[in-house]
């Protein structure tokens, strides 16, 4: 009969032990499952404000050489050297189709995973009115991996055209 005894004591502390330990770890993904939420808010707001400012370097340094952006009628641009070219053309002060400098300004978001959806205001003083669109933002730890915008330079309602 002791032996009964001490064999439910032992199963009910293991039981206890086993709830524990599960409750921490579920704990621990939400923890986890919470950060990498966060960091994908994170990304998209270093981008933005790297954008808005032509900062170049900070820019470049979300991007992994695999990077591609997807544009309006099929363009995009693949890697690091495409991609580079890209902002160096949007952040071109000179010009008849000089947007720069310009504000990007989040009207709404969702994020789905590791990609947020972001529906945006583009603003120059080059342009007649805000330019409004949207961009999927697709992301891997601290890196900006994709981009898939309605952006499309054609379309921006200039003062001087």
């Amino acid at each position: 009969m002791a032996r009964v005894v001490a064999l439910r004591v032992i199963l009910v502390v293991a039981a206890t032990v086993a709830a524990v330990v599960a409750a921490a770890d579920a704990r621990e993904s939400d923890r986890d499952r919470i950060a990498r939420e966060r960091l994908v808010w994170q990304v998209v707001a270093e981008h933005t404000d790297a954008l808005n400012r032509c900062d170049l370097r900070r820019l470049m340094a979300q991007h992994p050489p695999s990077v591609h952006f997807f544009f309006p009628n099929g363009d995009e641009a693949r890697g690091r050297d495409e991609v580079e070219a890209v902002y160096k053309g949007l952040c071109d002060r000179r010009g008849p189709r000089a947007v720069a400098p310009f504000h990007f300004s989040t009207l709404s978001a969702h994020r789905l995973g590791s990609t947020l959806f972001v529906r945006w205001r583009f603003t120059s003083r080059a342009l007649t009115k805000p330019y409004e669109g949207a961009s999927a933002f697709g992301t891997a730890g601290r890196h900006l991996v994709r981009e898939v915008a309605t952006f499309d330079e054609k379309d921006l309602p200039f003062k001087r055209d």
